[in-house]
């Protein structure tokens, strides 16, 4: 059972997935993260919050194909046809981007494009911590391109 981005959820639907993984259905998720970043502002995770709900239900873990997971990391490595160590991550979530660089021994870059600014990422702890903080992408070329420019 595939949990994605779905604003139409209802009791309806928690159902029907119960059913689905109280029979034995694998449930997987597209993200694990509680929220994104859109053109409105924050947005609730919709995957994170009915994945939950199911894990209450069902004490079943979700497992999840895309950001932040180490299958998602490998299939960009492989869809690129570059290692995952000589690959940059870049995105605007310290919870998402940054944690799937950690999957592998990729770059981790937070972007301050989205609804986290500089000190969200910087108050990450240990290894979830990026490596380098851009105030945005048109950044890259200059701080990871041509880094003695």
């Amino acid at each position: 059972f595939y949990v994605g981005w779905y604003r139409e959820f209802t009791m309806e639907s928690l159902e029907a997935a119960y059913d689905a993984v109280a029979k034995g259905a694998t449930l997987y998720s597209a993200s694990n993260v509680p929220f994104f970043a859109t053109s409105g502002g924050r947005a609730l995770g919709t995957s994170f919050a009915i994945c939950a709900m199911l894990k209450a239900l069902t004490r079943k873990e979700a497992k999840v194909l895309g950001k932040p997971s180490a299958e998602a990391l490998k299939s960009a490595s492989g869809r690129l046809g570059a290692p995952i160590e000589k690959m940059a991550i870049v995105g605007d979530d310290p919870l998402c981007e940054i944690r799937l660089a950690r999957y592998g021994d990729s770059l981790a870059v937070g972007v301050t494009t989205g609804v986290n600014k500089r000190p969200h990422f910087e108050a990450q702890k240990g290894k979830f911590r990026p490596d380098r903080v851009l105030e945005g992408v048109s950044e890259i070329d200059r701080v990871l391109l041509r880094p003695s420019a």
